[in-house]
């Protein structure tokens, strides 16, 4: 027995349905064996750009990353694993929205509080760069007398 061959329209809806939630090998699927080559060489396809279109998404962030933080260039990894404020600004909101639909009072309690210490430590990081910013740039050779007049020495 042949295997059937299907409508443009009925792969068409298959592969719409795939790109939607693709937890499944395309190329597998039931009714559509006659097809098996050019639906798994589209799943490969597809798979490819959206993996060149995630790398292409992480190396901005590396980029906003860098510039947000002053980081020259670093390893890829640590420039993963931080955050621009924006972005922990973001998750806390986020957090904040989630703990605040589904918990109670204690739990909203410890939210609230982990957001105010996240954004006292923001300020905090903040306020270490303006100092490093400062420092960077009073190093032509009178630094030491210039950070005791900001100081209040003479």
């Amino acid at each position: 027995m042949t295997p059937q061959t299907r409508t443009p329209e009925e792969i068409q809806k298959l592969k719409d349905s795939w790109a939607y939630d693709p937890c499944w090998d395309i190329e597998d699927s039931e009714g559509f064996e006659a097809h098996y080559e050019e639906l798994k060489a589209w799943r490969l396809d597809t798979e490819k750009k959206h993996e060149l279109a995630a790398q292409a998404r992480q190396e901005l962030r590396r980029e906003k990353v860098m510039n947000a933080t002053g980081i020259g260039k670093a390893d890829p990894d640590i420039l993963d694993a931080l955050a621009t404020w924006g972005e922990i600004e973001r998750a806390v909101e986020s957090q904040d929205r989630y703990i605040g639909d589904f918990a109670t009072r204690e739990a909203i309690v410890m939210a609230e509080l982990a957001g105010a210490q996240i954004r006292a430590t923001l300020l905090l990081a903040a306020q270490v760069k303006r100092l490093a910013d400062t420092l960077e740039s009073m190093d032509d050779g009178e630094s030491l007398i210039r950070s005791a007049k900001i100081w209040g020495g003479e």
